[in-house]
């Protein structure tokens, strides 16, 4: 936590399979011109224990509320990476007494696309998740379950049925009801959300900016870190 001046209160949120920390860089960039600034470890990640039940969207989603409620946190500017999107959107639809005044989605999840690829996949897992009870072909697991791109599911079985929650629920009627100020930030060559989202999101989204920093994947703060903190600080400008 950095406390320079009481101005915007920033909160930091990060993707799936990640962490608070995975903001150092980006956070260490900003001047001395915002308020108080947080970065999360969500339950399951980092160095907060997993929750007790199988969460859900909403679940995180109340997480980070009572976060901002019980520090009373005003004029606050949430960005969230990846994952931490869908709680963004979901969050700023319904602020319900909370002061959040601006929202970053920075390489957002969100949209859920019942394609025939993600059928096939869904099928596929299914089918051969029994054969991994016998214990000769254990070892192959996880080559298995990479190779039809679900490398989030196996990496933290402890958390299996909550994303399996979250990834299920399509966000996009929730964006149109956002009603405050929305930036976009995402990376050109992103392969896990791609660009195409970025544009249905500012597309849906009435009050919204979208910025595509080129030769930038999913981790677009951390692949292009200069041109990701320009975009932050200028928003954070506006903001003032």
């Amino acid at each position: 936590q950095i406390s320079p001046s009481k101005k915007n209160d920033l909160i930091f949120l990060h993707g799936w399979r990640s962490e608070a920390l995975v903001w150092s860089k980006v956070i260490e960039s900003l001047g001395q011109s915002n308020g108080s600034i947080y970065a999360l470890d969500l339950p399951g990640f980092g160095a907060s224990s997993a929750p007790k039940k199988d969460f859900n969207l909403t679940d995180y989603v109340d997480t980070v509320k009572q976060f901002i409620l019980k520090l009373d946190l005003k004029k606050v500017i949430l960005i969230g990476h990846s994952f931490s999107g869908r709680i963004g959107i979901k969050l700023t639809s319904a602020l319900n007494g909370i002061d959040v005044q601006r929202l970053i989605l920075v390489d957002s999840a969100g949209i859920a696309e019942n394609t025939n690829i993600k059928n096939m996949k869904k099928t596929l897992a299914k089918l051969v998740k029994p054969l991994f009870k016998l214990k000769i072909l254990q070892p192959a697991r996880d080559k298995i379950y990479k190779s039809m791109g679900a490398e989030d599911y196996v990496a933290t079985p402890e958390l299996q049925k909550t994303l399996l929650n979250i990834i299920n629920e399509d966000l996009r009627v929730v964006m149109a009801t956002i009603k405050i100020p929305t930036t976009i930030i995402w990376g050109a060559e992103d392969k896990d959300t791609p660009v195409g989202w970025a544009k249905q999101m500012h597309q849906k989204i009435k009050k919204s900016k979208l910025f595509i920093i080129p030769e930038a994947g999913h981790f677009s703060f951390v692949d292009k870190p200069g041109e990701f903190s320009r975009i932050l600080e200028q928003i954070l400008h506006e903001s003032l």
